[in-house]
């Protein structure tokens, strides 16, 4: 189990990166007075991200029993209250 934990910790940490690196070339074109577009011809957009994580750790990464995923979901949803 720890190591798909560590595997999914660092797929979300390069997620979080590439992120990161996009939101600050929009943000470069933007102050240089050019606009970024994908593929499909619609713009970037930059964002600010917020992490939420919860305060206590979540149930087991494979227990997807009811229960489990009911108690994850309501301390994602009390955590985003406080910071949202």
């Amino acid at each position: 189990m720890r190591s798909l934990d560590i595997a999914l910790n660092e797929i979300l940490v390069g997620d979080i990166e590439e992120f990161e690196r996009i939101n600050k070339l929009v943000k470069q074109a933007r102050e240089r007075g050019f606009t970024l577009t994908k593929d499909d011809g619609s713009t970037y957009k930059e964002y600010t991200l917020k992490i939420i994580e919860p305060d206590q750790p979540l149930d087991d990464t494979l227990d997807f029993s009811q229960p489990s995923i009911k108690r994850s979901m309501e301390a994602g949803w009390q955590k985003a209250q406080q910071v949202l």
